[in-house]
């Protein structure tokens, strides 16, 4: 897509309801929560994209959810909704340097810290986007250390089938 580039991001999930906070997203880049969701784009480019610039809306393939449910990965496949997919972005969000008390913003906040801040801010998201969250494992999407140190603060937020099967349709 257009204005989409490279890196290479973290990925961690959960299953909200069975799995702990180890405490998404909408467009949100000041960082603050509760603003309204962006709305889903009504058409998508199909194909691979830098996993830096998912956006909210996209369906995604490639990207697997498994035993080891911290993982790094540098692509996704956008496909549309109405075909069979296993990860929808419903909202993204900017990490802030005072979401880590940072006085050096290119100070790299160590793993732990983005993926607590990340699993938060995107079960906080999914509440305000579905009936029933529990319905879904969540998954984020968070900047590595290099991509960090490439300037990239975004994460990220998706929904999967916690049974392993795939979306035939949009489910938000």
């Amino acid at each position: 897509m257009p204005g989409r580039h490279r890196g290479v991001v973290a990925l961690g999930s959960l299953v909200l309801g069975t799995a702990s906070l180890l405490g998404a997203c909408d467009g949100d880049e000041d960082g603050a929560g509760g603003a309204p969701e962006s709305p889903a784009p009504s058409t998508v480019q199909e194909g691979p994209v830098a996993a830096t610039a998912v956006a909210v809306g996209d369906c995604l393939n490639g990207v697997v959810i498994g035993a080891a449910e911290r993982a790094t990965i540098s692509s996704a496949d956008v496909v549309s909704c109405d075909r069979a997919h296993g990860l929808e972005v419903y909202a993204t969000f900017t990490l802030q340097p005072e979401d880590f008390d940072l006085t050096d913003v290119a100070e790299y906040p160590g793993p732990a810290r983005i993926v607590r801040a990340a699993d938060e801010r995107c079960a906080e998201r999914i509440e305000q986007v579905v009936e029933d969250p529990g319905a879904f494992g969540l998954i984020a999407l968070w900047p590595s250390q290099e991509s960090w140190a490439a300037g990239d603060r975004t994460v990220a937020c998706a929904v999967f089938s916690p049974d392993g099967s795939t979306f035939e349709s949009r489910q938000i």
